[in-house]
């Protein structure tokens, strides 16, 4: 027997003269039968499937027997797969890699050179500028802000899917808002802030997001950022 549609449908199929047969146990409902069929489009080439509903008993009298529609006594279910959570961690901006931000704004130059990090670091500029959004406001306070309340968030015991939540609400409660708020809730969010990686054969990072952000910051001379990881609990726990 062969499994498919692991998610939400588990379908094993069994083969006859026509095709397959299909169940699909679908929940707390009866299970539903269905007859895959093929034709011989040319030699060794079959033609594309198609689909047709097939009754308890058109189908018994189709493999010569009853067919029991559970899952057997020697069933063994998968066990479930961890879930990634977001982890995160306080990075040195100088060591970000190279952005090379797409649909980049013309204030937003292909990549820094690390001459230009070096100065920023002993120069920060903190003015705002207008030329677009990520430049709009001050990525140090932004950067501070979300480090000192993800560390109050794992004092406090917050799980690590709700940090960003957490930090968000601390930050407004303590009078954030505006631009500062938004940029706060796209460094934290974990489909929005800055993630790296490692490519197969490759020995330095790359994005996989936060580009702008990163170029924004290394602009600006911020001395620390946050960036989020994606661990499983086995890699937490070393198991």
């Amino acid at each position: 027997m062969t499994r498919a549609r692991p998610r939400h449908t588990d379908v094993w199929t069994g083969e006859d003269g026509n095709g397959t047969t299909e169940c699909q146990l679908l929940g707390d409902r009866a299970a539903r039968y269905i007859l895959v069929t093929f034709t011989q489009a040319q030699p060794f080439t079959l033609s594309h499937p198609e689909w047709a509903g097939i009754s308890h008993e058109r189908l018994r009298r189709l493999v010569g027997m009853d067919v029991d529609p559970e899952r057997g006594e020697q069933y063994v279910p998968h066990p479930p797969e961890p879930v990634a959570e977001p982890r995160y961690r306080v990075y040195w901006t100088v060591r970000l890699p190279r952005p090379h931000p797409f649909r980049a704004p013309q204030c937003m130059p292909e990549g820094i050179t690390w001459w230009r990090r070096i100065q920023r670091q002993l120069r920060p500029e903190r003015r705002n500028r207008d030329c677009c959004w990520y430049h709009r406001g001050d990525w140090s306070r932004v950067c501070a802000t979300a480090i000192r309340l993800i560390r109050q968030a794992r004092d406090e015991g917050v799980a690590a899917d709700d940090i960003a939540d957490y930090v968000r609400q601390e930050a407004q409660a303590e009078g954030m808002h505006g631009w500062e708020l938004q940029a706060l809730a796209a460094l934290v969010c974990p489909a929005d802030g800055i993630e790296l990686q490692v490519l197969a054969g490759a020995r330095r990072n790359s994005y996989v997001n936060g580009q702008h952000k990163s170029q924004a910051m290394l602009d600006a001379g911020v001395r620390r950022t946050v960036i989020i990881d994606w661990i499983t609990p086995a890699s937490v726990t070393g198991g």
